[in-house]
């Protein structure tokens, strides 16, 4: 109880003196200076001065110092090992603040160190694992102090793990054999890939060994290091990722998923993954795990360094080791890629540059599956890996195996899940392309058809002419199809074969009735040509004549004779300046252009000029001419004497009651609608002479 005491009267000096956090407790104690360089030595202490919610399972110097005696090491070098800093791990719970006096029965939880600890409080003992606590449940302002008099050890380690286990006795006997008990017993971080009895009764029966010869050979420890990835809690995620880790013995094991979706390590099947004990990771499997020959170690072997590298580089390697399939490599040798590269004057460089099409070469000189020499057959095809499409030949010129027109020169080379033959020569793939002559990209060497052809179709319309002689046809190119790039051009010829026009859009307007051929070309040199008719009408075409009379009023009407079309026509009389509509029974003397169109919509317009000049002059001889008379109120007043004139307008009683003056050739319309009926004298004035013509107005 003197230790107890002296540190529970360090606890309420330190509460005096406001110096409360872990950090602080720790340092203050002289007890506990093992632990306060533990912590000082691997930068632990601003995490037990400044961390929150923590729980410290503090042991006292006389513990440290009797551990690190039990493991075989002088306490300065202890406190500066590794070992000192899994044990200090080991005794923080970071964000969890655990109370003895609120944890009921028990709790595991995980340690700083990564593995897990297991409390309980019963009937006033407290432990942690199979450790007493001393004192417990010292509070402090960022977490909790448990003063223990030893350090905790696991009371589940790997190996109290695999000695429960029912289907685990061979690889628990051969711990024992090799001595490596406390190994797999002590405070650790562990991984182990524990081998079931199956894996050793299938391994002994591989290699016409006994159970017997496994468990006391001679080399058993360095194959359970095979089996141990120390101070490392390598959980099984994290193994398929990284792809390989390095074992014990300082092999790398290679953690993959099979070809049946499973996952094993090196060719040895994992069975159960992640099991945590209180001092690492067990993983079950079915299999004794040994070294691997992976692909590029036995290529560099053989001296077929130049593959090897392009393998790499593709990626190829070591991917095809862990792509869960086994597989048959034809290996061409370093003189065999050189003289290839002379023949198609290509460098190392040139084939690195095109790593789709290198990879593509590469794995044509590889097949599924395990293809030994003795499994071949004269004449047989096997098919390769760079397509279901493309095959080797095998043929036999007396002893020799020959590979197309490559020989093996040594066969049956292991590597891990496939095997090797070296040949003298690069395989050449067949020539691959589209075998359709008929299509834009035919490829005349081509034995291999590779699905590539592609011929241009299009979805083509036209509007048809609606008018005899009209040239209002269309043609477009709705939609190109199976083109292989969008720089498209579009060609219209005529009949005989000359082109009318070009252009990117494929719109064509303005065309007469005939036949016409549209071509087509994409990017790549890809063409067709399509028929199109442009079809007018039947019957005769949309014609008309136009004239023009002088009625005795000196009126003009205006009149249209139409042939051909489709009636009901509709005619239309503009003037010809400004486009406006007139009345084509009262026009007069001016250019007009007549528009007739059918009821097909077809349009055809003349144009037509007036002039009159004879109708100024009266039958009594009179210089002007006044009409219609008689007149409801309107008339026209017309003279073809030039220069100035004045019209004076007289009613019955001889008053004046309009004038008018301006140029003799000029127009002039006279509007008497607000006067009376009766006669009216008409007055002009040109210069020395007067002329006078008597007007009736008149409503009826």
């Amino acid at each position: 109880m003197k230790y107890s005491i002296t540190l529970l009267t360090l606890f309420w000096t330190l509460l005096a003196v406001g110096q409360t956090t872990i950090g602080d407790f720790i340092s203050s104690s002289s007890t506990t200076e093992h632990l306060e360089s533990i912590a000082a030595n691997f930068d632990l202490t601003s995490t037990l001065q400044d961390g929150q919610n923590l729980t410290v399972f503090a042991p006292s110097d006389d513990a440290v110092e009797a551990y690190a005696s039990s493991i075989g090491q002088d306490i300065a070098v202890f406190l500066e090992s590794n070992e000192a800093l899994e044990m200090i791990q080991y005794h923080v719970a970071l964000d969890q603040e655990i109370l003895f006096s609120s944890i009921g029965d028990g709790l595991e939880f995980s340690t700083a160190l990564g593995t897990t600890m297991e409390v309980s409080a019963t009937n006033g003992v407290n432990l942690a694992n199979a450790t007493s606590i001393v004192t417990a449940d010292v509070a402090l302002d960022n977490g909790i102090v448990h003063l223990l008099d030893e350090v905790i050890l696991p009371s589940m380690s790997i190996y109290d793990w695999i000695d429960a286990s029912s289907s685990h006795n061979y690889v628990k006997i051969a711990i024992d054999n090799a001595n490596l008990t406390e190994t797999f017993d002590a405070l650790d971080a562990m991984t182990f890939f524990a081998p079931n009895d199956a894996a050793f009764i299938d391994f002994a029966d591989a290699n016409d060994l006994t159970i017997y010869d496994i468990l006391y050979s001679p080399d058993l420890s360095s194959i359970l290091m095979e089996h141990l990835i120390s101070e490392s809690l390598a959980y099984a995620s994290e193994l398929l990722e990284d792809g390989s880790s390095t074992a014990a013995s300082g092999n790398d094991l290679y953690v993959f998923m099979n070809a049946s979706g499973s996952a094993q390590v090196n060719s040895v099947p994992i069975l159960a993954t992640d099991i945590m004990t209180h001092n690492g990771l067990i993983h079950s499997i079915a299999g004794i795990i040994q070294p691997i020959d992976l692909l590029s170690d036995v290529l560099q072997a053989q001296g077929l360094t130049l593959l090897d590298t392009l393998l790499t580089e593709t990626g190829l390697s070591p991917a095809i080791n862990f792509s869960g399939a086994e597989y048959t490599l034809f290996a061409p040798t370093d003189s065999a890629i050189i003289n290839f590269m002379a023949e198609v004057g290509s460098t190392l460089e040139d084939f690195l540059s095109d790593p789709d099409g290198l990879t593509e070469a590469l794995l044509y000189h590889t097949t599924t599956g395990i293809a030994y020499a003795s499994d071949l057959t004269d004449g047989m095809q096997i098919t390769m890996n760079s397509s279901p499409d493309e095959t080797t030949t095998v043929s036999f010129m007396a002893d020799s195996i020959f590979i197309n027109e490559s020989m093996v020169v040594a066969a049956d080379i292991g590597v891990f899940q496939g095997l090797i033959h070296i040949i003298d020569h690069v395989l050449e793939q067949p020539e691959s392309g589209c075998m359709d002559e008929m299509s834009c990209n035919f490829n005349e060497e081509a034995v291999i058809d590779d699905g590539s052809c592609y011929s241009i179709d299009a979805s083509i319309s036209s509007e048809d002419i609606a008018c005899l002689n009209g040239s209002t046809g269309s043609i477009s190119v709705d939609t190109v199809l199976f083109n292989q790039t969008d720089d498209l051009e579009f060609h219209l010829f005529d009949s005989d074969g000359n082109e009318l026009a070009e252009n990117e859009t494929g719109v064509f307007e303005e065309l007469m009735a005939g036949m016409y051929f549209v071509g087509i070309e994409d990017g790549d040199d890809c063409g067709a040509i399509f028929m199109i008719q442009i079809i007018e009408p039947d019957g005769e075409a949309l014609e008309f004549e136009v004239s023009s009379t002088q009625n005795e009023d000196g009126t003009i009407e205006g009149s249209t004779t139409i042939s051909g079309g489709l009636a009901p026509y509709s005619v239309e009389w503009y003037e010809a300046s400004t486009l406006e509509v007139v009345d084509a029974t009262n026009l007069v003397n001016g250019t007009y252009i007549v528009s007739v169109i059918d009821a097909n919509g077809c349009k055809v317009s003349e144009e037509i000029t007036i002039d009159y000049d004879s109708s100024i002059h009266s039958a009594e001889g009179n210089s002007f001419r006044i009409y219609p008379n008689p007149t409801q109120g309107v008339f026209r007043f017309e003279t073809a004497l030039n220069g100035p004139v004045l019209l004076n307008v007289f009613n019955s009683s001889g008053s004046k009651v309009y004038e008018w003056s301006g140029i003799g050739s000029n127009l002039s319309i006279v509007d008497l609608g607000e006067f009376p009926n009766g006669f009216y004298s008409i007055q002009m004035i040109h210069r020395l002479s007067i002329e006078q013509q008597l007007l009736l107005k008149s409503d009826q």
